[in-house]
């Protein structure tokens, strides 16, 4: 995380880059509920105690967790709901809509709850918006690398 914090982006000011969303978007799609839930939240928690945010991150990963589901099959469908579900065999156009959904709503709950101010709207949705993109690149990106080739 340390190497993502507050990278400057001249006029646009700070970002942040929030790749540990993988972590919660890639767990195993068999994964039980309250586990998936409990998984999501200690690694918020644990986040939390490193980055000193008062919980922030535990909240947006176990709203993540909890919506993780429905964004599955809105992204990928019938192969979600048969089961039959890999994400190295994914393309890219549902992947990133997976992602980006994910990211969003992640970084809707962190930035709203770390804020927490109304009069910053402006604010917190500049930082919605550039760390959701931001993010949302570093995250498809280490997708890709990691992605087994077909041959």
């Amino acid at each position: 995380m340390l190497v993502f914090n507050h990278m400057p982006l001249g006029f646009l000011g700070n970002i942040n880059a929030f790749p540990y969303v993988i972590f919660v978007l890639l767990l195993p799609i068999k994964l039980d509920r309250l586990a998936l839930l409990t998984i999501s939240f200690v690694f918020g928690l644990i986040l939390d105690m490193f980055e000193n945010t008062g919980g922030v991150n535990a909240a947006a990963c176990l709203v993540l967790a909890y919506v993780r589901p429905l964004l599955l099959v809105s992204s990928f469908g019938i192969t979600y709901e048969n089961q039959s579900l890999k994400f190295a065999d994914v393309n890219f156009k549902e992947m990133f809509i997976y992602v980006l959904v994910g990211t969003l709503l992640h970084h809707i709950v962190l930035f709203s709850l770390e804020v927490f101010n109304i009069s910053h709207v402006v604010f917190i949705l500049k930082q919605i918006a550039l760390s959701t993109l931001f993010t949302s690149v570093c995250v498809l990106l280490f997708f890709g690398l990691t992605k087994r080739s077909k041959t």
